[in-house]
């Protein structure tokens, strides 16, 4: 992978100052703020309270194309909708006819959740 800033993670992008950040307490009672105070720390203990957070200033943080809102991979994605709901209506089509197996083997092409 390129050594470039678009492609740091977003703990370095965090550490080194690129983006902004905020610290997001979670004390207990009576327990004391285990924030850390140094990269280092931060990448070798795994916090349960208190932690470092990316705070919003308008700045993307993602390389990738819907966070960039680029127009070609907007695109592909219209066409990939057009594409589904094309094939969905040759579907129902089939399953107001009859068809009860018309939706049998459809499977999303989008995943943005898993």
């Amino acid at each position: 992978m390129s050594r470039t800033d678009k492609t740091k993670p977003l703990i370095i992008k965090l550490w080194h100052g690129d983006l902004a950040r905020q610290a997001c307490h979670h004390h207990g009672a009576g327990s004391a703020c285990d924030l850390p105070t140094s990269l280092k720390e931060d990448l070798a203990s795994i916090h349960e309270r208190c932690t470092w957070e990316f705070r919003w200033t308008g700045i993307r943080s993602c390389c990738c194309g819907i966070c960039r809102a680029q127009t070609g991979y907007r695109s592909l994605l219209r066409g990939i909708r057009a594409a589904d709901k094309a094939r969905l209506a040759i579907r129902t089509k089939a399953w107001l006819a009859g068809d009860e197996t018309a939706y049998d083997d459809i499977a999303p092409t989008l995943h943005y959740r898993r």
